[in-house]
C-alpha cells in the first residue's frame, strides 16, 4: 500500500514534468543557455522520478538483487545531479559573471561529485543499505549521515539567493526559493509521515512552479525570437512585402488549389531612376510602387517582390469577377502613376506555376507596348 501510493504520486508528478518538458522545449530551435539548463534539470527530474518509481516497484524481488542495489543506489545519486544542476541554473538566472557566483556552483558540483563517490562506497559495503533474502530494502548506518552534504549544497544555493537577490527578478525569486525549500520541506513530511518519502514528488512540484513563476516566460521570448527570425526571412526588407523564399513558399502553399488568380508585374525604368538620380530614388520609386499594389490587393492577397524590379501577386479565394476589377484598378493607378509598371494576369483552373508564366508572358507583351509608345529602350 505505502510503495503503491508513493508510485502513484511520483507517476503523476513525472507525467506533469515531461507535459511541461515538451511545453517548454517544443519547436523552438534557438533555445537560450538558461532554457537549455532548465530542460536538463527538468529531463534530469523526470529519470530521477522513473528511478524512485522502480525502486519501489521492484522491492522485494528475490531473483533482482542486482538490479535492486543498482536502482537504489542510482536514487539516491540522483539528487546530487539535480542540485549541481540548480545551481548552475540559480547563476544563470543572476546574470552575473561573478568569480565568485559561479565558484559556489563549482563548490556545490565538488560536493556531489564526493556525495555521488560515498554513496558508491556506502552501497558497495553495504553501509548506506542492504537487500536482504527477500529482497527487502534496509537502511545501513551511513543512511543519515549521507544526508549532511546534500544540506550544505541546500544552504550554500540559499547564500547564492540570499548575497544576490537584488538581482534577481521577483518572477524567479519565488520560484527557486520554492525550490531550494524543498529539502526543508522533505524533511519536515518524514516527520509526519514516516512511512513515506515525499522527496522526489516534491522535487517535480518545485520543478513545476520553476517554469509556472520564471522559465514561461524565458520559453515565450524564445518562441517569439524565432518566429520573428522566421517572418524576417521570408520578408523583403525594403518593401515589407515577402521576398523571394516567401513567394516559393506560397507556391507551395497553393499547389492544387482552385480560384487562384497571379498578377505579374515588372517596374518600367528603374534601371535608368537608378543610373541618373541614384539608388536612394530608385528604393522609394520601388517602395511607391509596393503601395501601390497595397492599395489594391488587400483581402485574400498575396503580395511577393521576387527580385529587384518584379513583383508577384497571389489572390486565393478571389473571384474572377472580382478578380477583373481589381486588375482594372491596377491598370489605372499604373497609367496614373506615369506607366511606372508593366503588368499580366492570369487566373484559370490551371497549375499555379503554368499560371505565373501564363502572366508573366502577358507581362512581357506589355511590356514591349510601353517601349513601342514611349520610344524607350530597355536601358531606361
Amino acid at each position: 500500500m505505502r510503495n503503491a501510493i508513493i508510485i502513484t504520486a511520483e507517476a503523476v508528478s513525472a507525467i506533469f514534468a515531461i507535459m511541461i518538458m515538451f511545453g517548454a522545449g517544443y519547436r523552438i530551435s534557438e533555445k537560450t543557455r538558461k532554457t537549455r539548463v532548465y530542460l536538463s534539470f527538468l529531463g534530469t527530474e523526470i529519470i530521477a522520478l522513473i528511478i524512485d518509481m522502480l525502486s519501489y516497484a521492484i522491492e522485494g524481488s528475490e531473483n533482482s538483487r542486482l538490479l535492486l542495489y543498482t536502482v537504489y543506489f542510482l536514487s539516491f545519486v540522483m539528487i546530487d545531479i539535480l542540485l549541481a544542476i540548480y545551481a548552475y541554473y540559480i547563476v544563470l538566472v543572476i546574470n552575473k559573471k561573478k568569480k565568485e557566483t559561479l565558484v559556489f556552483a563549482w563548490i556545490i558540483g565538488g560536493i556531489s561529485v564526493v556525495n555521488i563517490i560515498f554513496a558508491l562506497i556506502g552501497t558497495i559495503s553495504g553501509k548506506l543499505f542492504y537487500v536482504d533474502e527477500c529482497g527487502n530494502y534496509i537502511n545501513g548506518p551511513w543512511r543519515d549521515t549521507r544526508a549532511y552534504l546534500p544540506f550544505i549544497s541546500v544552504v550554500i544555493i540559499w547564500i547564492m539567493i540570499i548575497k544576490d537577490i537584488k538581482e534577481i527578478e521577483k518572477s524567479y525569486l519565488f520560484a527557486i526559493c520554492l525550490y531550494a525549500a524543498v529539502p526543508v520541506v522533505t524533511v519536515v513530511s518524514a516527520l509526519i509521515f514516516v512511512d513515506y518519502d515525499f522527496s522526489y514528488v516534491l522535487s517535480g512540484i518545485a520543478c513545476t512552479a520553476v517554469f509556472i513563476f520564471a522559465q514561461k516566460e524565458e520559453v515565450l521570448e524564445a518562441k517569439f525570437k524565432e518566429q520573428l527570425i522566421q517572418k524576417l526571412s521570408v520578408q523583403d526588407v525594403l518593401t515589407g512585402l515577402k521576398n523571394r523564399r516567401g513567394y516559393e513558399e506560397l507556391v507551395e502553399k497553393y499547389e492544387g488549389c482552385k480560384n487562384i488568380g497571379i498578377v505579374f508585374c515588372d517596374l518600367n525604368s528603374l534601371k535608368y531612376i537608378n543610373d541618373t538620380k541614384g539608388h536612394a530614388a530608385g528604393d522609394e520609386y520601388i517602395k511607391h510602387f509596393a503601395d501601390i499594389l497595397r492599395e489594391v490587393y488587400k483581402n485574400n492577397c498575396e503580395i511577393c517582390r521576387i527580385s529587384g524590379d518584379e513583383f508577384v501577386v497571389l489572390t486565393d479565394g478571389v473571384e474572377f469577377e472580382i478578380f477583373r476589377e481589381l486588375a482594372v484598378k491596377l491598370k489605372a493607378l499604373i497609367d496614373d502613376n506615369n506607366k511606372i509598371a508593366s503588368v499580366g494576369f492570369a487566373y484559370e483552373d490551371m497549375p499555379i506555376l503554368s499560371l505565373v508564366s501564363k502572366a508573366e508572358k502577358e507581362m512581357y507583351g506589355n511590356k514591349r507596348i510601353y517601349y513601342e509608345e514611349t520610344g524607350y529602350t530597355r536601358e531606361r
